[in-house]
């Protein structure tokens, strides 16, 4: 069953991959920049994207994106600030989540704007080290959820920001996987994998670490589990570290959002020592590796068998790993194995890592039969069981996986 994408998934041509300046509609239903369309219905007669005829008089202007556009210029004349219960309030008072000082409530505007669903991220014990329109531009990619802007208050608690963002109706990854009655087809997961690891890539390039990369912060826009042209997931809830350059702790309790460790898809070093420097790309590749398990295990919480943090953190500091998920390929399980890998040096890059997604053959899509007694290289580990997925906090202290690590609140995902 596919699952529509949000209209402001429209602000980008398939082609460019660039936001809109004159967007028109194709014969196929797709939406294209109209410059670039054109040029490539002269070269090749067909749709880019379902490959079926089609040609230049076919196209018509979008005016839904125009209308969104336009929003977005209204958007920067009020430099990308918004007054809550002026512009914009909450639907409910009752937040749609919440979880370690983070709140997300559905929002409704108030003015005019030909405006999309929005939502109010509400970042407790936080502020925001910078203005709003670096948040917008930070979101100007096509697999990261767009923050339109940041929401100002007198009301609110001052030790707080948030943030305006795009509304995901059909939620996280891992509850939609865990909704399934079957898993996606290996190309699905492959091109899913590739979108994040697009939007990782261009993360790292601005010098941006995720600090909690995983199924429940990435956000489905578009969905077929057989279709990877029905694909778009985006990344959201980035730079959520006590180090982070976007953010500051305004909070000295240890629940603040900046506190927070998901220890169960944490990379070894950060465990060893949870300093500035253990922070890095490949510190959210190893989280990317437990992320594609998590998303192969249908939406299982990884060393969900544990409810010992320290046990989950000698384990991995040990060099164990989540064994390989039934539904995923040999050839697939390399790459991941790669992204565990316990230096960091070792691991690939998000650029290599798409790469890589990107060339496997399909006729690695073939499901591995295989005991489930299955046992990793390192023949340390066994299958996890399916277990409720619970959230809650555990307190870890110096002692508790190395002498190295310093004492911060451990959000437990299980």
């Amino acid at each position: 069953m596919a699952v529509q994408s949000s209209s402001i998934t429209l602000l980008y041509c398939p082609i460019t991959r660039e936001r809109f300046r004159d967007p028109v509609v194709g014969s196929d239903g797709h939406t294209y920049e109209r410059e670039s369309i054109i040029e490539w219905l002269h070269s090749h007669g067909t749709s880019p994207l379902t490959r079926e005829p089609m040609s230049a008089s076919s196209l018509r202007s979008n005016f839904v994106v125009k209308k969104l556009l336009e929003f977005e210029v209204q958007a920067k004349t009020k430099n990308y600030t918004f007054k809550l219960n002026v512009d914009v309030r909450k639907k409910h008072t009752r937040p749609l989540f919440q979880a370690h000082g983070k709140f997300i409530y559905e929002a409704e505007w108030l003015t005019n704007y030909n405006a999309p669903e929005v939502v109010i991220l509400r970042l407790a014990g936080t502020r925001a080290l910078k203005e709003a329109d670096f948040y917008v531009k930070l979101t100007n990619h096509m697999n990261i959820v767009r923050t339109f802007g940041i929401v100002e208050s007198d009301m609110e608690d001052r030790s707080s920001v948030m943030l305006l963002q795009e509304y995901a109706s059909h939620g996280d990854l891992g509850e939609l996987l865990r909704q399934q009655v079957t898993l996606p087809t290996e190309p699905v997961y492959r091109k899913i994998f590739a979108q994040i690891s697009d939007g990782m890539s261009f993360l790292s390039d601005k010098h941006i670490v995720h600090g909690d990369l995983a199924c429940r912060n990435i956000l489905v826009f578009d969905y077929h589990q057989n279709d990877p042209k029905h694909i778009l997931v985006k990344l959201t809830d980035f730079g959520l570290t006590r180090f982070s350059c976007l953010y500051e702790t305004a909070s000295v309790a240890n629940t603040a959002t900046l506190a927070i460790v998901p220890f169960r898809a944490a990379a070894p070093e950060v465990l060893r020592s949870n300093h500035r420097e253990s922070y890095t790309e490949k510190s959210d590749m190893y989280s990317m590796a437990i992320l594609m398990w998590e998303a192969l295990s249908k939406g299982q919480a990884p060393w969900s068998h544990l409810n010992d943090m320290q046990q989950v953190c000698s384990k991995v500091l040990n060099g164990e790993r989540p064994s390989q998920p039934l539904s995923c390929s040999d050839n697939l399980w390399r790459i991941i194995m790669e992204c565990m890998a316990d230096n960091s040096a070792h691991r690939p890059t998000f650029a290599q890592l798409k790469s890589r997604l990107n060339v496997l053959h399909p006729k690695l899509q073939q499901i591995n039969e295989r005991a489930q007694n299955f046992t990793s290289p390192n023949g340390r580990h066994a299958p996890l069981r399916q277990t409720e997925r619970n959230v809650k906090s555990v307190q870890i202290s110096s002692r508790s996986c190395s002498r190295h690590f310093v004492p911060c609140e451990i959000e437990d995902h299980q």
